[in-house]
């Protein structure tokens, strides 16, 4: 069984050390905070703390719109973000599009990974997803669990057999998966027909920005662990 106590406490002493929940707005550079645990590690919508002798993650969800800032015009600091930005403080708002429930959104794009999840196992294709586990909060600030994934983008030189993907590129190009590789190791695991199931899936319910980053390999098995989409 998983010991959540270590992981919160851990979670809850990065965020002290970051300055708090209030500096959980923003994309950034975090990895000024590794340490001899975890490496830090970010996407548009959470930060990712990646256990050195564990085989588990923990994902933190940012609350507000991702930073793009034009580093060419930076000339100021923001107060709600730790990066200086060269636009009006009133773009600085938070996110409004993970969907949490069936009609209810927020800017928990790890509680949209548990709402998936959960609509993943009521279509038998749970199989697919590294389930995302809520473990506590911080001052209010959700804190969540995940299986480590080799992270396909970064780490993986897999490739899957040509006839797979072959199979994935005619039935399945322009699904939300969006990379062939990938794909076509997805056909050789799981198989044409569960693919199928997989996409019609991921197109009911609106799962999108499944690229490189956002799916990988655990235990040899090809799998999606950032699955929340992304629409600010």
């Amino acid at each position: 069984m998983t010991d959540n106590t270590f992981y919160l406490d851990k979670a809850i002493e990065f965020i002290k050390r970051v300055g708090g929940v209030e500096e959980l707005m923003y994309a950034d550079n975090w990895t000024g905070y590794n340490n001899e645990d975890y490496t830090v590690d970010n996407g548009a919508s959470k930060v990712v703390l990646l256990f050195t002798n564990s085989d588990y993650v923990v994902k933190i969800p940012f609350k507000g719109e991702l930073c793009e800032c034009d580093n060419y015009a930076c000339n100021r600091d923001c107060s709600c973000s730790r990066c200086s930005r060269g636009v009006p403080e009133e773009t600085c708002s938070e996110f409004t599009g993970a969907r949490i429930g069936e009609n209810e959104y927020s800017w928990d794009y790890c509680a949209a990974e548990q709402f998936f999840y959960e609509k993943a196992i009521v279509a038998g294709v749970e199989e697919f997803f590294i389930k995302t586990i809520f473990i506590g909060e911080f001052n209010g600030h959700p804190i969540y669990l995940q299986e480590k994934v080799s992270v396909y983008g970064y780490e993986s030189e897999t490739k899957s057999p040509e006839y797979s993907k072959e199979i994935f590129m005619k039935k399945f190009l322009h699904s939300e998966i969006q990379n062939e590789d990938f794909g076509g190791l997805l056909v050789d695991y799981y198989g044409e027909e569960r693919v199928n199931q997989l996409v019609e899936f991921l197109s009911e319910v609106g799962i999108s920005d499944l690229h490189t980053s956002n799916v990988g390999i655990c235990a040899n098995r090809p799998v999606l662990f950032d699955y929340s989409g992304y629409y600010s």
